[in-house]
């Protein structure tokens, strides 16, 4: 990525905002590996390159030119895996997609094993919790008793709980939870049926 870029590391380095080129030098020897914070400086720069592939990226570039599209690698995580951002395991896989069907997603989250039946073979496709709960958005809801895709709405008048719209017919169909029983809310960018 920082051949392609034309510069040299300390070149990158300040281009990106980082004080010095020596943290960019450990990384490239494999001593440590890309933070958060570093993460989001290079994709302010360069957004072909997603802050996930940034972070677990392989050898090879994750943004890879196709006449005006691009193809981002997504890394594919189970239910388990995602309980905080960035997921902190190896992904299972990587999925190729163009940045359009991607619609800016950063994980993909294999159901099998949570859903069973009603989402089997699927992909979901998630970004990174932005804090900010948009009425009626569909999200990935995570807390020590369930898991569940649901529609979430804020209760007016009691800003510390919400209410979950299950997206599919369950015994929890339409609950209440206080915000502080949630453990992640991924917001959902689109799903894949494989």
């Amino acid at each position: 990525m920082i051949e392609s870029s034309g510069l040299t590391i300390n070149s990158f380095a300040r281009y990106v905002g980082l004080p010095r080129g020596e943290n960019l030098y450990q990384i490239k020897r494999g001593n440590y590996g890309v933070s958060l914070g570093v993460a989001k400086k290079i994709h302010a720069k360069f957004p072909q390159y997603p802050i996930s592939w940034l972070m677990h990226g392989e050898a090879e570039s994750a943004a890879t030119p196709e006449g005006d599209a691009f193809v981002v690698r997504i890394p594919v995580y189970r239910d388990s895996s995602v309980a905080e951002f960035p997921p902190k395991e190896v992904p299972e896989r990587y999925l190729l997609l163009s940045a359009e069907e991607a619609r800016g997603a950063q994980i993909a989250l294999c159901t099998d094993d949570q859903f069973g039946t009603v989402l089997q073979h699927w992909l979901v496709l998630l970004r990174e919790p932005d804090g900010e709960v948009i009425n009626g958005r569909v999200y990935f809801v995570m807390t020590e008793c369930f898991y569940l895709f649901c529609s979430v709405y804020r209760i007016e008048g009691d800003p510390a709980r919400l209410r979950l719209k299950s997206l599919f017919a369950t015994a929890d169909d339409d609950l209440e939870v206080r915000c502080e029983e949630i453990c992640v809310m991924w917001p959902v960018c689109g799903a894949i049926c494989g």
